[in-house]
């Protein structure tokens, strides 16, 4: 139940974050710069609160730092792209290729199990995001 709540949570926080993107004027890209450097200090409150912050292995350095810029450069291009889209929901529909791509490179890369029905799911997905863009 509680990764239910979790999950809904989290449709509502990225539904959000997107339509204040989309509708609220911020000149330049302020929106992103900004709420990525509260995210961090909120984020650096509770790893240092949970003591989280001190379970950092030291071999994973280079991955994290990565990650934050992988990071950094998906907020601006996901800034970018709902500024320039017709409507929000149009991104979040291209979006669903994400989705596509992560189960393939599973796939291919990492041997994760996948069964016939989730592919078939997902041919079914690439169909129904085909014809609503059209």
């Amino acid at each position: 139940m509680y990764y239910y709540l979790i999950t809904v949570g989290r449709i509502v926080v990225g539904i959000s974050i997107i339509l204040l993107q989309k509708y609220v004027s911020f000149s330049g890209n302020i929106f992103p710069i900004v709420a990525s450097i509260i995210a961090g200090i909120i984020l650096l409150i509770y790893g240092i609160t949970s003591k989280e912050i001190y379970n950092i292995d030291k071999d994973n350095y280079k991955y994290l730092i990565l990650g934050g810029i992988l990071l950094a450069l998906w907020n601006c291009a996901s800034y970018y792209l709902i500024e320039n889209s017709s409507h929000p929901g149009y991104f979040k529909l291209l979006a669903v290729y994400e989705l596509v791509l992560l189960l393939i490179i599973s796939f291919i890369f990492f041997k994760a199990n996948i069964e016939l029905k989730h592919w078939i799911g997902f041919i079914f997905i690439i169909i129904g995001t085909i014809i609503l863009c059209i």
